[in-house]
């Protein structure tokens, strides 16, 4: 008797990208466990053969990750449209291997910054492949809600992070993002390239092969294409976001309207997630509550903060299909902006020598409601705005550069944001951030459409401003059948 196990199509496509976002929560962790790990690094505990180390030493050791970034998303993001997305994503996360190995046997700082920039190599590799692969398996209409996991997975290495460094001896901790490495190198080679980019190199059939894969048809071959995968084949051929004509991008993939509002866009949106302050502030997450003088101890609050966070990308996931993208960052934007500027007030009192011994609830609760706040918007939506929005041809080179820009605002943040607390204050700090975060909610308001639901062609029209209605009124025109 034989037997035989169906799986749907969306289960393969969310456990597709619940395997790709492994490289997701070690990067996370990364950044997570620096928080604490400074803090030790910076006390006569320090486990390194040198000692504690300086201010400036431990700016550096953060940083550095963001330093390895930017050179990761140039070799990552021109590997992704030379030797796939699959592969380019598989060679990057293996880099993360001698990056623990050299933490778990440090002696000296050096070893320290060599990590960091491997790890940051791999996190290039992540950021610019992962939401690519996600958006380009997944179905309309749960591709919101899939490419949502790639923030989630982050926040979910953040807070990781937070507690291997804060909980787990400092040589041992390596040895726990191992496993999750293992499982990542196990587990994603099961998984094909995406169909999109099968068909941009001209590889119909492979693109079919793997398009059955993701819709859960695994009938032989030669029988004749399930009508379901026949019009995803079709909708994806037919596509000007899967159009690859020529191997080499020229200016004239640039002049569309559509195209142009998109580069807008994601600039904007992936520069808020550095200028809104929250990821910036989770390098030292620890750091800011010891000086903000909370109740709980600061690796207890940056711990609470990473669940908080954890929350709000939750709530974000449930939304992401239902209220829309467009929603979630007008809300993330204004109330983000809020609580940061009650953080600041807090810290501005401080300075003024006022008494907030009653009060010491409030970062807490500020941080943590920024954090939620942002985790519903600024922090989530803009990576997989970006896979849905630019053009195929042009996704992997326009994410790259992109990316490398925020990476370089990523290592300028992490680096001079002591320096600037110092200069300036704590308050003029968390000021900033809530001004960009009222301008974001402007943009947004503007410039930003939706594109909840929408497939590749209506996102276009909507980018060149054309409404459905008038869209259908095209499409009556030009097949008088439809009314």
């Amino acid at each position: 008797m034989n037997i035989s196990i169906r799986i749907s199509g969306k289960a393969i496509q969310y456990l597709g990208a619940i395997c790709v976002n492994i490289s997701s929560i070690v990067y996370g962790i990364n950044v997570g466990w620096a928080s604490p790990v400074i803090l030790l690094l910076l006390s006569d505990e320090s486990p390194l053969a040198v000692g504690q180390i300086t201010k400036a030493d431990a700016a550096l050791f953060s940083s550095m990750l963001y330093i390895g970034g930017m050179v990761g998303t140039l070799i990552f993001g021109w590997l992704a449209d030379r030797i796939g997305r699959k592969w380019s994503l598989f060679l990057g996360t293996l880099l993360q291997i001698p990056a623990h190995l050299l933490i778990a046997f440090s002696t000296g700082l050096t070893h320290l910054y060599v990590s960091r920039i491997l790890s940051g190599l791999a996190a290039g590799a992540s950021f610019v492949v992962t939401p690519i692969y996600v958006s380009e398996i997944a179905e309309d209409s749960i591709r919101g809600s899939l490419g949502s996991y790639f923030a989630f997975s982050v926040c979910i290495g953040i807070l990781l992070g937070f507690i291997i460094g804060g909980c787990i001896n400092f040589v041992i901790s390596p040895y726990v993002v191992l496993a999750f490495i293992c499982v990542f190198v196990v587990t994603f080679p099961l998984f094909p390239e995406t169909p999109q980019f099968l068909l941009l190199g001209g590889k119909i059939k492979e693109a079919e092969k793997s398009l059955r894969f993701f819709r859960g048809v695994f009938s032989d071959p030669i029988d004749t294409i399930p009508e379901n995968v026949r019009q995803d084949l079709e909708k994806l051929q037919s596509s000007p976001r899967s159009s690859k004509k020529s191997t080499s991008i020229s200016t004239e993939d640039f002049k569309p309207k559509s195209t142009r509002k998109a580069l807008l866009i994601s600039f904007v949106l992936i520069a808020g997630r550095n200028c809104c302050g929250i990821f910036p502030l989770l390098n030292y997450t620890s750091t800011i509550f010891e000086e903000a003088g909370t109740d709980l101890s600061p690796n207890t609050s940056a711990i609470v903060v990473g669940v908080i966070q954890l929350i709000g990308l939750y709530v974000s996931l449930m939304l992401m299909d239902r209220a829309g993208r467009r929603i979630l960052l007008i809300v993330s934007s204004v109330g983000t902006g809020i609580c940061l500027f009650v953080l600041g007030v807090h810290f501005y009192l401080q300075t003024l020598s006022v008494d907030l011994s009653a009060f010491g609830w409030i970062p807490l609760i500020s941080c943590s409601g920024a954090v939620f706040i942002a985790a519903l918007g600024i922090m989530n939506v803009p990576f997989f705005i970006v896979a849905e929005i630019v053009p195929a041809k042009i996704r992997s080179s326009v994410a790259t550069i992109f990316l490398f820009a925020s990476l370089l605002h990523s290592f300028l943040f992490v680096q001079y944001l002591v320096a600037f607390i110092d200069a300036f204050g704590m308050y003029t700090c968390m000021w900033t951030f809530a001004v960009w975060c009222f301008f974001e909610l402007i943009f947004v308001l503007t410039s930003v459409p939706e594109t909840k639901g929408k497939n590749a062609e209506e996102i276009v029209r909507v980018l060149e401003g054309k409404s459905a209605q008038s869209s259908q009124e095209e499409d009556s025109t030009e097949n008088p059948t439809v009314r």
